[in-house]
């Protein structure tokens, strides 16, 4: 009967040693791999600010384009739209024979700030 007694002795102290204790060789490969996904992580979002970066760059040069070519088109329409007055002006004031009316208008167009 004294070996059922020693049994429930030995399963306890078979538990109390299962804890595990981790060697130095262990804990330094454990950080390696932590350092490493560490790297890979930062590395990793250095692309993407890169990528980001070049897309924004790329934005701003699309939205500048369109920006440049709306303003030459409106000027464009602006010109249009001031020369038939100003044709009409000049044509009457060069068939009531008056040079210096037209030569006024001109340099009012001239003096005009855009």
């Amino acid at each position: 009967m004294e070996q059922n007694s020693d049994r429930p002795v030995m399963d306890t102290v078979k538990e109390e040693s299962r804890t595990y204790t981790f060697t130095v060789k262990q804990l330094l490969i454990a950080a390696v791999c932590f350092a490493g996904l560490i790297v890979l992580l930062f590395i990793w979002k250095i692309g993407q600010t890169n990528t980001l970066k070049s897309e924004a760059v790329a934005n701003e040069i699309a939205i500048k384009t369109l920006a440049r070519t709306k303003l030459m088109k409106s000027s464009k329409r602006q010109l249009k739209l001031l020369a038939k007055p100003y044709t009409w002006v000049v044509r009457t004031a060069l068939q009531q024979a008056n040079g210096s009316v037209v030569n006024e208008y001109a340099n009012d167009i001239v003096k005009e700030k855009t």
